[in-house]
């Protein structure tokens, strides 16, 4: 059995950056994954990237809890830059949910959103 890597289900991609992502991507923990058909679940607390009041980012992006079909497989990964996967490359405070499916067929249902405050 191999070794979960950053591309595999549930990992978090690469930041682009030029000339070298500053950071190489995080693969998850374990591979919780179903076989394919079957639904997954995902729950994430995302904490976006701060900015101070002239707008110079202060901290960073942070997935504070990845939780794929019960199993931790992100705790406290810090997030550098967008993802190269990203489809804006400009950090902000605030923007859309972007989900991903880019290795077959995918279908989303039950997406629950909620913004709360984490200090």
């Amino acid at each position: 059995m191999t070794s979960p890597k950053y591309g595999d289900c549930g990992g978090i991609y690469a930041s682009c950056s030029d000339p070298k992502p500053d950071s190489k991507g995080t693969p998850p923990s374990v591979n919780a994954a179903k076989p394919p058909g079957e639904w997954q679940s995902f729950d994430v607390v995302f904490r976006a990237p701060r900015f101070d009041a002239a707008g110079k980012k202060t901290e960073n992006a942070r997935f504070v809890k990845v939780v794929h079909n019960g199993k931790v497989i992100h705790a406290n990964v810090e997030s550098p830059r967008p993802t190269c996967a990203a489809h804006w490359l400009d950090e902000k405070a605030k923007g859309p949910l972007m989900l991903q499916g880019d290795h077959g067929p995918v279908a989303y249902r039950n997406i629950k959103l909620k913004h709360v405050t984490l200090d």
